[in-house]
């Protein structure tokens, strides 16, 4: 079951990389897939290739979703498909770029946060938005809360 988790990013950011993995293989295992849900997004493969629909290629399964051009909208947002099954706690890891466009490093600000999935029960997806727009949701037991990057 896709889901969409959305990532604060601010304005003239230059990428916002997300990633996926299971707890258990943090260095190389891929935990679902990822998909841009937005026109100036890329997914590469840990091999730093595109990801092609097919996938990624052998060895290099790890995915990472990011813009393909600076955005000015103040958000992220990817699709992820978790594992088919119960592999263990997933990690989510994101990274913003707080840029001010000088083409200089000076009063920029990188952001990063990571967040763990874990396991919580049964029961139906129920999605929701909360009245700040930011996805909250809970899946066949798996619960994620996105919010701004601090």
């Amino acid at each position: 079951m896709q889901r969409s988790i959305a990532a604060v990013d601010s304005a003239d950011s230059a990428t916002a990389p997300a990633t996926a993995r299971l707890v258990s293989n943090l260095s190389a295992g891929q935990a679902g897939d990822l998909a841009t849900a937005e026109s100036n997004e890329i997914v590469l493969c840990d091999d730093g290739n595109l990801k092609a629909s097919a996938g990624c290629h052998a060895g290099f399964t790890v995915q990472f979703v990011e813009h393909s051009a600076p955005k000015r909208t103040g958000s992220f947002m990817f699709d992820w498909t978790p594992p088919a099954t119960d592999m263990g706690p997933v990690m989510i890891y994101v990274a913003a770029n707080a840029a001010n466009g000088d083409t200089s490093e000076r009063g920029d600000h990188i952001y990063t946060a990571n967040y763990t999935l874990t396991v919580a029960g049964g029961g139906a997806p129920k999605p929701t938005i909360t009245a700040g727009g930011v996805p909250i949701f809970t899946s066949v037991g798996v619960t994620c809360n996105s919010r701004p990057l601090s």
